[in-house]
């Protein structure tokens, strides 16, 4: 069926016939010639639409500007550096980074922070823990509150954690939190 129809179309072509879509005389069909370069908010868009890391970020900008598909006031360099303006929401506490104020972080990304719509999940690896806040209605992405390359997930750290998080972010509604650690 689908050779069929490619065979229409080539035979169409060959005998000068056009498309409806074709018709260069059609008011409903314009062909811009000139390319459209992406914008940085654009390419940003796209980097980060397609979960690309820095380096393949910084990558993907400097093929793009080689083929001149940006604009030209762009510098995708900035890559290497994006965390730069989140540092201050965080500190180095030994062998923890806490997140020391998750309102202001949320703020940056235009969300209004109410404690009852967020929820705390922990993980850990062997290489790894994490403590991060889950949006429960899935709305949003997850936020990072904690992580450390050397503790484990026990009863102890996880104090610690919640204590440092607790501490250093104006939490108002945690009494859920401390559930999994009444249970060690």
């Amino acid at each position: 069926m689908l050779k069929k129809f490619l065979d229409d179309i080539r035979s169409d072509s060959e005998n000068g016939n056009t498309l409806p879509h074709q018709d260069e005389s059609s008011s409903d069909f314009s062909v811009d010639d000139g390319h459209q370069p992406f914008s940085e908010n654009e390419l940003n868009d796209l980097a980060r639409d397609l979960g690309l890391s820095k380096d393949e970020a910084e990558l993907l900008g400097s093929r793009m500007k080689n083929k001149n598909l940006l604009t030209p006031e762009i510098s995708f360099s900035w890559y290497r550096h994006r965390q730069k303006e989140f540092n201050h929401f965080f500190s180095r506490e030994g062998n923890l980074v806490p997140c020391n104020d998750v309102q202001g972080l949320m703020k940056c990304f235009h969300i209004e922070y109410d404690p009852s719509e967020w929820r705390l999940f922990i993980d850990s690896s062997k290489a790894s823990l994490k403590a991060i806040l889950l949006h429960n209605g899935k709305s949003f992405a997850s936020f990072p509150l904690g992580h450390s390359l050397h503790l484990e997930e026990n009863c102890n750290d996880l104090s610690m954690i919640l204590e440092k998080i607790i501490i250093k972010s104006t939490i108002k509604n945690i009494v859920e939190w401390f559930v999994e650690i009444s249970k060690c």
